[in-house]
């Protein structure tokens, strides 16, 4: 698997990461791409994400997590976790307002960094699986999902949450929230659940063909755009 990152406000410079340790980096939009570095043949990087052009972070499986002080031309290992949570599956990082990060992880936790990645905080979620994925509201929230349906919603940046029905027990993958608000998140089994509420009640289904769904995003007011196994495929967005 590779997962993409744009670099800060250079939308022509990005990098891709993935099983195998491989960091990839383009610097014409994904044109062309080259071996940026090798974190070792043993190393699953699951999520990138970049500050600016110079400072980055890369996190994945068993607690490996690589960061960058200068646009990718060198990276040193960093430590996300510690005692019981270094070896947790690190599986997605996102950003929120005011500097903070977020470290979507395996068994009910979450990592919180108040200073862009220098130091981390874990938290622990009234579910003890696993997270798969996080997006920072635009209300101030955040909201991490995972498996069997779960998706939890805090408004205090991680000190308390609350998990919100989604009406489902397939597990997601993917999310975003629109300009206007809504979220969108996809899944396993073809499940596919919106919310116009800011992430505090969603509405499921399952799409026809139920195939896993991996990533979404949209081309139109009204329409999704999902990814998965089965390809590419339009999907209604429903009224704002």
């Amino acid at each position: 698997g590779v997962q993409f990152g744009v670099v800060g406000t250079h939308p022509q410079r990005g990098f891709a990461v993935g099983h195998g340790g491989t960091v990839l980096q383009t610097v014409d939009g994904g044109e062309t791409w080259t071996r940026n570095h090798d974190a070792g043949a043993d190393t699953v990087l699951l999520s990138v994400w970049f500050e600016n052009a110079d400072h980055g972070l890369a996190v994945g499986a068993f607690g490996a997590a690589i960061a960058t002080s200068d646009g990718g031309r060198s990276w040193k290992p960093v430590a996300v976790g510690e005692g019981d949570d270094r070896d947790r599956h690190l599986n997605a990082i996102f950003a929120a307002p005011g500097g903070r990060l977020f470290v979507a992880a395996e068994a009910g936790t979450v990592f919180r960094s108040a200073d862009a990645g220098q130091s981390w905080t874990a938290l622990r979620l009234p579910y003890d699986g696993s997270l798969w994925g996080g997006i920072a509201l635009k209300d101030g929230g955040v909201l991490v999902f995972g498996m069997r349906g779960h998706a939890l919603r805090s408004a205090d940046y991680g000190q308390s949450w609350v998990d919100v029905p989604t009406g489902t027990k397939q597990s997601w993958t993917g999310g975003l929230e629109l300009a206007d608000g809504r979220l969108a998140l996809v899944g396993l089994g073809g499940a596919v659940a919106t919310s116009t509420d800011g992430g505090r009640s969603f509405r499921s289904t399952i799409r026809p063909e139920r195939q896993t769904l991996s990533a979404v995003t949209t081309a139109a007011p009204d329409r999704l755009v999902v990814t998965g196994l089965a390809g590419i495929a339009s999907h209604p967005l429903g009224e704002p």
